[in-house]
């Protein structure tokens, strides 16, 4: 049995024009926006955005 709790969903693009080091810049920035904003549910998350697509 298994439980996730907290989840916080993090998006990364890789870009092959980008050095490594500006990857971990915007990864970091990504990952403190995510976490400012980790109050939200994440599959509250969703569902606001299914109700967008379908208007």
């Amino acid at each position: 049995m298994s439980m996730f709790v907290n989840t916080v969903a993090i998006f990364a693009k890789l870009d092959s024009s980008k050095t490594f080091a500006d990857f971990l810049k915007e990864l970091q920035e990504c990952v403190q926006g995510a976490f400012e904003h980790q109050d939200y549910l994440f599959e509250w998350l969703l569902e606001m955005e299914n109700k967008e697509e379908k208007s």
